[in-house]
């Protein structure tokens, strides 16, 4: 594995140990012909059975417009890009969990969203709801039909309403989408992950099940205002659940909890990691808030 510079392995420095490789997760190929699965390439022991009707667990009733989506847009984007899907095994059928992934475009919540047969809800930045005109309008209506959770960039109490929002939701049996990285990645690359996922988990006591998104930068890279069908092949791999209930929220304990998140995504991924922050495209990161470090 390579990484920049001189990299410091001590506890709570951000440097993930070597990465070894696992026993490979059962895999699932979406196909095109029928809106069922077709099980071919499949590895391991686990059984997988096809995605099922989307519930909420214990957390409600499925958001309307979550639902019309994956009647119309999850049977499409299975219909033209066919992704992989490894280790769904891994997935509740029931109960509140965090699902951490790596993120290099847009298109890795479309892809998580289709190929998950439970409600997802998103952390998304409070600006997309707070925005004017007919865009700032739609924007609100969709993230609000989907169930996303508004994330304050501000800081301070502000910045914790998405834990306000989050943590009931996990407690009554929600799936909630975290991005330690808290932005795509600019080169493809892995990024030291923040605390927020792990500091989520551990208050809500639930699991975080790491995730791997691979090929969605080239199926939608920055910049590209939809997925272009036929420009790569997307894989979604999801791993063992992590455990960190009764452990303790010191900022060290979090920082070692997060940085084994992180080797997690990466043995799932292959990226290559580096040991600091990915650059803020837009805004800083929250002090204080979710993603703080």
């Amino acid at each position: 594995m390579v990484r920049e510079g001189p990299v410091d392995t001590r506890p709570g420095t951000g440097a993930l140990p070597p990465v070894h490789p696992g026993s490979a997760p059962t895999s699932v190929t979406w196909s095109a012909d029928a809106p069922h699965l077709a099980w071919g390439g499949v590895r391991g022991s686990a059984t997988v059975t096809p995605p099922r009707t989307r519930t909420r667990s214990a957390g409600g009733p499925v958001p309307l417009l979550y639902t019309i989506g994956r009647l119309t847009v999850a049977p499409t984007l299975r219909l033209a890009f066919r992704p992989t899907v490894e280790g769904l095994e891994y997935v509740p059928e029931t109960g509140g969990a965090i699902f951490a992934g790596n993120h290099l475009s847009v298109a890795d919540e479309l892809f998580l969203g289709t190929v998950v047969p439970r409600h997802l809800a998103f952390w998304a930045k409070s600006e997309y709801f707070k925005g004017t005109g007919l865009k700032g309008r739609f924007s609100k209506f969709v993230l609000t039909g989907l169930g996303a959770i508004p994330v304050e960039r501000g800081g301070g109490r502000a910045a914790l309403s998405a834990f306000d929002a989050a943590i009931p939701a996990l407690r009554a049996g929600d799936l909630v989408v975290v991005y330690p990285e808290g932005t795509r990645s600019p080169d493809g690359r892995l990024y030291r992950g923040r605390t927020g996922a792990v500091r989520l988990a551990v208050s809500a006591g639930v699991p975080v099940i790491p995730v791997g998104m691979i090929g969605t930068e080239k199926v939608q890279p920055i910049g590209a205002r939809v997925p272009r069908p036929f420009t790569g092949q997307i894989t979604v791999r999801f791993g063992k659940p992590l455990d960190f209930t009764g452990q303790p929220d010191d900022r060290t304990s979090l920082r070692t909890m997060t940085d084994e998140v992180m080797s997690e995504i990466q043995k799932l991924t292959g990226q290559e990691y580096v040991p600091r922050f990915a650059p803020a495209r837009a805004h800083p990161p929250v002090a204080g808030g979710p993603d703080a470090v």
